[in-house]
């Protein structure tokens, strides 16, 4: 009992150290944000404040537009996730459950973008939306993102799983592929389109 009590102490001691260490940079930045610019760069550098200067935030809203740059985030991975749940889910969903000829060459072929590297087709994409006329646009940023290889697979995957009888069972009732494919296969496709989303 005592080993263990022990053993327990010790696992919670190192514990403790890399929390301390994980935890460091955050404090260091909430310092940071608290005293003034000068103070930064003091050597030795101090880690806590010898003031507290709140004013800091607020003269970040008025320096920076801050609150434009959030809302353009928001809206551009906003934009980004709905768009690629509904396209790579209705292509896993052309992929995983209508047999159409040369359907596992297609996408061994669109598989193969897993292979390319991003940094390859920066250029290409920032010709195509130049000539697009994209370039400092939203759209730059949105429209590329939208087709992922990994997520069309990884919910192809998921939806082979799925057993065909619930959706033999949506055609009997008179549905036809588009509603098999949003009232049957994708919401039990959540999980996994829940995970390519994050």
């Amino acid at each position: 009992m005592r080993r263990r009590y022990g053993g327990r102490l010790l696992t919670d001691g190192v514990l403790l150290v890399v929390a301390a260490f994980m935890f460091a940079p955050f404090l260091w930045i909430i310092s940071t944000s608290l005293r003034l610019p000068q103070q930064s760069f003091d050597l030795p550098p101090a880690i806590f404040p010898t003031a507290f200067h709140f004013g800091n935030y607020g003269e970040v809203f008025r320096q920076v537009p801050l609150l434009a740059f959030m809302f353009n985030s928001l809206k551009v991975s906003g934009l980004v996730v709905i768009g690629h749940v509904l396209i790579s889910s209705m292509a896993a969903y052309a992929f995983a459950r209508i047999a159409f000829p040369g359907r596992n060459a297609v996408f061994l072929i669109f598989l193969s973008g897993l292979m390319i590297p991003g940094q390859v087709t920066i250029i290409p994409q920032f010709i195509l939306m130049s000539k697009l006329d994209l370039v400092d646009t939203h759209a730059a940023l949105i429209l590329p993102a939208l087709i992922n290889p990994l997520g069309i697979f990884l919910i192809r995957q998921m939806m082979m799983t799925i057993s065909p009888s619930y959706e033999e069972a949506a055609f009997i009732d008179g549905a036809g592929r588009v509603k098999g494919y949003w009232n049957v296969i994708l919401p039990m496709s959540v999980p996994v389109i829940a995970m390519t989303s994050v």
